[in-house]
């Protein structure tokens, strides 16, 4: 063995070493969660227009069911998830929908209200703790219980075999470097192949929704997309009055053609 490949050695051996302690040691306390029950508390933290924004949202979809599960923050992150939702992707007919990269599932009340059907989501590293020792998984299972019909699948897309109408991924891993970082080993940086398989569990006339972080990773997706032979349409900047997001984000939308005609739905 060289000098020069200790270091890449021991991040990889160090990395394995982590993830098996990870997904060995499983245990999580229940989380302990406060509810806002009202939104009073919230509004404070908008601008007059972004509560003209909420309300609209709120006479467009149903979000009553948000004050059961969400604190503050997680109320917020909804407010833009479905923003998104509604200003890029418009609407979709659905009655099978996945998310993929879950992690702890705080939006999915945001997912529900936009199609107001059950999700799906899926979560490789499903027990990465929060602060307070809590899985994410544990977090997620809770705000399931929320939401009839949904329900959170830990371990790899690749294991997923099923049809949806709808799918959305939110920052994928389209470089290695974002995979390290948050402590996955190298192995399951397979970009080309969770893209492909997303795809074929697609049915058809459905459609996929992908968010990137910068103009580097939209590149990245393109030329997966173009690797894939995917026909994406790119959204460019996404942007919401409510993003908490320092770094901009950008959107892709593929629609996949149906068999009978060979032409995407509109």
């Amino acid at each position: 063995m060289i000098a020069q490949d200790l270091p890449t050695n021991f991040r990889k051996w160090s990395s394995e070493a982590l993830w098996w302690v990870k997904n060995t040691v499983t245990y999580s306390p229940p989380p302990v969660k406060w509810p806002l029950r009202s939104t009073r508390h919230m509004e404070r933290f908008l601008s007059s227009a972004d509560r003209m924004r909420a309300k609209e949202l709120a006479q467009r979809y149903d979000i009553s069911r948000w004050l059961e599960s969400c604190n503050r923050w997680e109320y917020i992150e909804n407010l833009y998830l479905l923003d998104v939702l509604d200003r890029y992707v418009k609407s979709t007919a659905t009655d099978t929908c996945l998310d993929i990269g879950a992690k702890s599932w705080s939006y999915l009340p945001a997912l529900h209200s936009f199609t107001q059907t059950g999700w799906d989501g899926v979560e490789l590293d499903c027990y990465q703790r929060h602060w307070n020792m809590v899985t994410r998984r544990a977090y997620a299972e809770y705000i399931s219980r929320h939401y009839q019909g949904s329900r959170y699948i830990p371990g790899s897309l690749l294991e997923i075999r099923n049809e949806y109408d709808f799918i959305t991924w939110i920052l994928p891993f389209v470089s290695p470097g974002p995979l390290e970082q948050w402590g996955l080993p190298a192995r399951y940086y397979q970009p080309a192949q969770l893209l492909q398989h997303a795809w074929e569990q697609l049915k058809p006339g459905g459609s996929i929704f992908i968010i990137n972080q910068g103009e580097k990773e939209g590149i990245r997706q393109r030329e997966l997309f173009a690797e894939a032979k995917i026909s994406a349409r790119y959204l460019g900047s996404i942007t919401s009055r409510f993003s908490p997001f320092v770094q901009m984000r950008v959107g892709w939308l593929a629609r996949k053609p149906d068999r009978k005609n060979g032409l995407s739905k509109r």
